[in-house]
């Protein structure tokens, strides 16, 4: 595997499998913590562990699901 930096943060360089596996993977459970809305540990865990990799994915639709959730959430308690 090979890494490399840039001015924000460090990257390793996965395997194609690797990265396609990570993607789905990432998918999958932003659909899961959706359909799941009363479950706020994962929803917590997903956000705060994984923040860049649910940016670079916002291109996905379960990601974009995932998202709307969260906006909606923070305009629920700024209110």
């Amino acid at each position: 595997m090979e890494t490399y930096s840039t001015f924000y943060s460090t990257k390793t360089v996965l395997p194609l499998n690797l990265e396609i596996i990570k993607s789905a993977s990432l998918a999958m459970y932003c659909d899961y913590v959706v359909e799941n809305l009363h479950d706020a540990e994962h929803l917590t865990w997903l956000t705060v562990n994984h923040v860049n990799e649910i940016i670079d994915q916002m291109h996905e639709t379960p990601v974009q699901d995932f998202m709307r959730y969260v906006v909606e959430l923070t305009l629920r308690f700024q209110q």
